[in-house]
């Protein structure tokens, strides 16, 4: 798979959905309908994702309630058997700890048919042991959830510790283990400055009906295509919240000419700069 901008639903009004026919499409167990989840059945594209989210962080910000798992379980296993594009996300707590997500897990594993297609999340203010112990495990996917101090995306906090994470599952490679498939929950204004194989995002169904936004299919095309390099060096207040030479080498890997102004006003930091590369 190449890396996959998932597409949040459901989608007003239904009908709307046909123009992402061969897209990938997250599916929740607080909010999609029956209807929801055959129409993302039959038009999840071939190599694609249909991503069977347990609704957890719907649960936590509406209730705080805990998920039937029983019920999401029956759910989630009559999806997988008729699709297999469907990867399934764990139960988690969003704001628990590690030793309880890590309960929920293994006995929501027990639940479900399709282990292989099993997504735990690490979520970032847990320790990052808990993140090698999901590499240990063999899963095939793995999420990475923003929580905690670490639970808004682009700041600096945030950005140092998904480089902890992502050195961390770089150098467990190394070793010759098999990287799993990495999605990064709402991020998908991530997905091209870091190995994410994945991302969800509910832009298309947040917006389609805006003036100027375009249809659902001309929507998606934009996000499916990628970031082009002038997109992504203008969006330097991401960059910005990192170091200036983590934020250079990004920069260079899209293929940029980067160099640093003479800034004789400020002593702590020279600006970074950016130019097209010819």
């Amino acid at each position: 798979m190449k890396k996959l901008t998932i597409h949040g639903l459901p989608i007003t009004p239904r009908a709307k959905i046909e123009g992402l026919a061969g897209a990938s499409f997250c599916v929740s167990y607080a909010t999609c309908s029956a209807r929801t989840v055959n129409d993302a059945i039959r038009l999840v594209g071939k190599g694609k994702m249909l991503l069977v989210d347990n609704g957890a962080y719907s649960h936590w910000r509406k209730t705080g309630g805990a998920i039937d798992l029983a019920g999401f379980a029956e759910w989630a296993n009559d999806i997988s058997e008729r699709c297999p594009e469907a990867v399934v996300v764990l139960p988690d707590v969003i704001d628990g700890t590690a030793e309880e997500n890590c309960a929920l897990v293994h006995k929501t594993m027990a639940m479900l048919d399709a282990c292989d297609r099993a997504m735990p999340v690490w979520h970032m203010h847990e320790p990052i042991v808990y993140l090698l112990h999901l590499l240990d495990t063999g899963f095939n996917f793995i999420a990475i959830g923003s929580s905690g101090a670490y639970g808004t995306i682009g700041t600096a906090k945030w950005h140092a510790r998904i480089r902890d994470a992502m050195t961390l599952i770089e150098d467990w490679v190394a070793e010759g283990n098999e990287r799993p498939r990495i999605h990064m929950m709402r991020g998908n204004g991530m997905l091209e400055i870091y190995d994410f194989d994945s991302a969800d995002s509910c832009t298309v169904a947040m917006n389609h009906w805006r003036r100027g936004r375009g249809t659902v299919s001309e929507i998606a095309t934009r996000m499916d295509a990628g970031k082009t390099k002038h997109e992504i060096a203008t969006r330097l207040e991401d960059l910005r919240a990192c170091t200036t030479e983590f934020a250079a080498l990004k920069l260079r890997e899209f293929g940029f000419t980067v160099g640093y102004a003479d800034d004789t006003a400020n002593d702590n930091e020279p600006d970074l700069f950016d130019r097209r590369a010819a």
